[in-house]
């Protein structure tokens, strides 16, 4: 988020650091931590998405058994659950 904020691909109405700390503590939010695992699950995924980022979200989600909320179309092309 912070890239994409400094790219001013993203606009947010209040300051990032707020609304993280308002969503994790009013609204129950979970910060995923980086564990080597997921970084060393991203290298072995198919190279669909050349998005490091994504891929990196979409290994959490597969080592974690998560869901995904995306509109990003090459997600579907992953064995990575989907909304």
């Amino acid at each position: 988020m912070t890239i994409k904020i400094s790219q001013g691909k993203l606009k947010l109405p209040k300051p990032l650091d707020n609304l993280i700390f308002e969503s994790c503590i009013k609204d129950g939010y979970k910060i995923l931590d980086l564990d080597i695992f997921s970084v060393l699950n991203a290298r072995n995924l198919p190279n669909h998405h050349q998005d490091p980022f994504d891929r990196m979200l979409i290994s959490q989600a597969i080592d974690r058994d998560l869901t995904i909320i995306t509109t990003d179309a090459k997600f579907l092309l992953y064995e990575v659950k989907l909304i």
